[in-house]
């Protein structure tokens, strides 16, 4: 289940700002961290780390049944109700 549906409706807007600084923190951190590696002679570690990291990444969503199922916004509501989490 999506955390959204979970969060009460005057909370949305704080989950959204967390999940996006997070995301972006990732964004931000990843290519400085390869750019250093890259130019510090670091070719073939460099690669093979982002290689790694995206493998957990897909991992990560094939392994979580939430991400399989987030459905619609739509259906959020209506998942929170079904399983007894709306306030």
């Amino acid at each position: 289940m999506s955390p959204f549906a979970r969060t009460p409706d005057h909370l949305q807007g704080r989950v959204r700002s967390v999940a996006a600084l997070l995301e972006l923190s990732a964004t931000m951190v990843i290519p400085a961290v390869a750019g250093w590696m890259v130019n510090s002679g670091h070719n073939t570690p460099s690669y093979l780390l982002g290689a790694v990291l995206a493998l957990v990444g897909i991992i990560v969503v094939c392994v979580n049944p939430g991400a399989r199922r987030l459905g619609p916004t739509r259906m959020w509501r209506e998942d929170a109700t079904e399983n007894s989490l709306s306030t």
